[in-house]
């Protein structure tokens, strides 16, 4: 994750590199959050084709 604590015009030097380690349960709970922040909905998982249910 970058952030900066300046406002615009950003130089280089005043980006901040954070780097995070997830395992999968966080990440969805990460994901979740950020949906909820936005006030957006999640996608909509479309339901399984006929060849991927007989093949897949």
């Amino acid at each position: 994750m970058q952030a900066v604590d300046k406002p615009p015009p950003h130089a280089s030097e005043d980006v901040y590199s954070h780097f995070y380690v997830l395992d999968t349960n966080q990440a969805v709970q990460l994901g979740n959050m950020l949906f909820e922040m936005a006030d957006q909905t999640t996608p909509v998982r479309a339901s399984r084709g006929l060849f991927a249910r007989l093949f897949g």
